[in-house]
Order: structure tokens, then C-alpha cells, then sequence
């Protein structure tokens, strides 16, 4: 008897991923969150780039067990909104369709304001950090 193809049962790919244990699929779907938004605009690759610039100025400065905590705050702080800003600008994406009469422009605006607000307080912590090294460094 020959082999015979799988036959389609139409159930979704999601299923197969319930097998998984629950803590693995959030790394599953957290590592595609990730790399949709890598895809899905730049502003994240840009600010990974700074991110990595900014780890390899805190290694050139020796930066401090708490300096590298500030750093690493900001770091997640500046991503995890901007990531949050790409999610809600596809989810307004989809209510567009449905409901094209909303304000979802203001929405827009507010989750690009608060990243702009996450960014700016950002620099101006990692500023601060990275000045009080160089002081402390070359004695200013």
C-alpha cells in the first residue's frame, strides 16, 4: 500500500502550540513579538543600535553596579514603549476597518508622545550617569 499525504484537518497552527508548556509558549510568542516588531518598523532597530552603543560606552567608562541598573531601567523602559506603541498602532489598524469613524488619530498620537516622553526622560538619566563617570574619572 503506498503512502498516503496527511489529509488537513483545518485546524489552525495555533494548536500545535498548545502542547507546549504554558511558560514556553510565552517565550515563543514573546521571541515572534520581538522580532514582528524588528520587522514591522525601524525605530526599534534604531534604538537597539543606541542600546548597544550605550553598553559599550558603559563598559569603556566602568560604569557602577547602580549605574548599570539606571542604564538597564532606561533601556527596558525606552523598548518596552515603543513596543507597546507598535501594538496599539496595529491594533488601530484593525479597529480602523471596522469602526473607520473613531479618534484613533489622537490615540496615535498619545502612544507616539509617550514613547517620545520614555526617550527624552531616558537620555536625560543616561546623561546624567555617564556625566558623574566622567567626573569622577578625569576630575571635573
Amino acid at each position: 500500500m503506498p503512502p498516503t499525504l496527511p489529509v488537513s484537518t483545518g485546524v489552525a497552527e495555533s494548536s500545535r502550540t498548545t502542547r507546549r508548556a504554558p511558560w514556553r509558549q510565552r517565550l515563543v510568542e514573546a521571541e515572534r513579538g520581538l522580532s514582528r516588531g524588528l520587522r514591522g518598523d525601524c525605530t526599534l532597530f534604531v534604538y537597539l543600535f543606541l542600546d548597544c552603543l550605550l553598553v559599550a560606552v558603559g563598559v569603556i567608562f566602568r560604569l557602577s553596579s547602580w549605574q548599570w541598573i539606571i542604564v538597564g531601567m532606561v533601556i527596558t523602559l525606552v523598548l518596552t514603549a515603543e513596543l507597546l506603541c507598535q501594538a496599539l498602532r496595529a491594533l488601530i489598524g484593525e479597529l480602523k476597518i471596522t469602526h473607520p469613524t473613531g479618534r484613533w488619530d489622537h490615540i496615535l498620537q498619545m502612544a507616539t508622545a509617550a514613547v517620545t516622553v520614555a526617550f527624552i526622560g531616558g537620555s536625560c538619566l543616561i546623561t546624567a550617569v555617564y556625566w558623574q563617570r566622567i567626573r569622577d574619572l578625569y576630575g571635573l
